[in-house]
């Protein structure tokens, strides 16, 4: 039964609201309900800029040069990454009107990181539908990308790099 009332995941008019429904459905408690509830009360004005129906999708593909050809593509989270590696970000779709500005905020965790003040970091808005960054440090990293418009953030998406520690070979 459970996997029938998912189905509605997978509907092309699935929104934010039938896909919390489902899921709620499913476990039969109101933690999903009221973390919601508690995000919006502290930031309503976020909550209120960001239209359920926009969305972005980004991928990732690996290099062994910044600007280089790129050899694959790597599944947000899917396995750990040697250093010394490039990263090229890239938004494949999206369905906020143009025009818009696209916003690229990394958010690393790990000493390495922190070490090098660059447990964060975030690019001016522009038109660039590509980012590229290294797997410099060892950690578990997160890319978000912002759809801009008008001011307002329209759509946000995230990808997941995983960097294993210690010193890998160059290819």
């Amino acid at each position: 039964m459970a996997v029938g009332k998912l189905a509605a995941l997978f509907d092309a008019d699935c929104d934010r609201i039938k896909a919390r429904s489902a899921w709620d459905w499913v476990f039969v408690h109101d933690f999903w309900g009221g973390k919601e509830v508690a995000k919006v009360a502290l930031d309503e004005t976020l909550a209120a800029s960001v239209p359920s129906a926009y969305f972005a999708k980004i991928q990732c593909d690996l290099a062994q040069k910044k600007c280089g050809r790129t050899y694959t593509r790597y599944a947000s989270g899917s396995s750990f990454l040697p250093k010394n590696l490039w990263l090229k970000f890239s938004v494949t779709s999206t369905n906020v009107p143009a025009p818009y500005k696209i916003v690229w905020h990394v958010d690393n965790h790990g000493d390495e990181a922190s070490e090098h003040n660059q447990l964060t970091w975030e690019t001016e808005p522009s038109e660039s539908f590509e980012k590229w960054t290294s797997t410099a440090f060892k950690g578990s990293h997160r890319m978000i990308c912002r759809i801009m418009k008008d001011g307002r953030m329209w759509a946000e998406t995230s990808h997941i790099v995983k960097i294993a520690p210690g010193k890998w070979w160059k290819r």
